[in-house]
């Protein structure tokens, strides 16, 4: 929530250039770098813009999220080319749950952003909605909602009898041997915050069992 008219130009900035921030799923990596030089170029076009924008006037943001999710995405392999990128469908609401979660969410935030406390801001949404309509609302997250980058659990951790478990309990790929894995992706369930910190712990804790299983050789 910054001054509006600074905020409106941000926005249109980036919805004109939406597709310098997208990697297309299907693009071979030559087409994936070049995307990622026009995503650099357009950055540095635009940032005195963006600059310009959150300096004009004091302005605060706050956003929502679904901590645990119901719904969940899946990724699969596009062909037997190593290099081709996979498929990634992330199935966002694909629960009604996370959706009406979100709604419910979203009036809290706004009793509190258009409270008395921050009414001296005079701050002016970037993309209104009547709080009183949850369709409006629901159709304002569905068009917005975006991903924190932090994924898990492609590779879950499980015993024996999951047939969805990659790995085994010493982080070991199951059916191939001497490959283990020590990342976010063993987690059988996104945790509730940042990813990094338990990341760090699974790859601390690799490093304990691979030097555990060099002593008994």
């Amino acid at each position: 929530m910054i001054q509006e008219t600074a905020a409106q130009r941000v926005t249109r900035i980036f919805a004109t250039q939406r597709e310098a921030f997208r990697a297309a799923p299907h693009s071979s990596l030559a087409e994936r770098k070049a995307r990622l030089r026009a995503l650099r170029t357009q950055l540095q076009r635009y940032q005195d813009v963006i600059v310009a924008a959150m300096s004009a006037d004091f302005g605060h943001s706050c956003h929502i999220e679904v901590l645990r999710p119901k719904s969940s995405g899946t990724v699969s392999l596009r062909s037997r080319n190593p290099l081709d990128a996979p498929v990634i469908d992330t199935r966002f609401f694909e629960q009604r749950e996370d959706i009406d979660l979100l709604v419910r969410a979203a009036k809290i935030q706004a009793r509190i952003l258009e409270s008395e406390p921050f009414a001296r801001f005079g701050p002016q949404l970037i993309n209104p909605v009547d709080w009183n309509n949850d369709h409006q609302i629901e159709q304002d997250i569905r068009n917005r909602a975006d991903t924190q980058y932090h994924p898990v659990g492609t590779c879950k951790m499980g015993p024996d009898s999951d047939p969805l478990a990659v790995v085994d309990a010493r982080l070991r790929v199951r059916g191939i041997e001497g490959l283990r894995i020590a990342d976010a992706s063993i987690m059988p369930t996104i945790t509730g915050g940042n990813t990094n910190a338990p990341t760090i712990m699974i790859g601390e804790k690799a490093a304990d069992m691979l030097k555990e299983d060099a002593r008994r050789q």
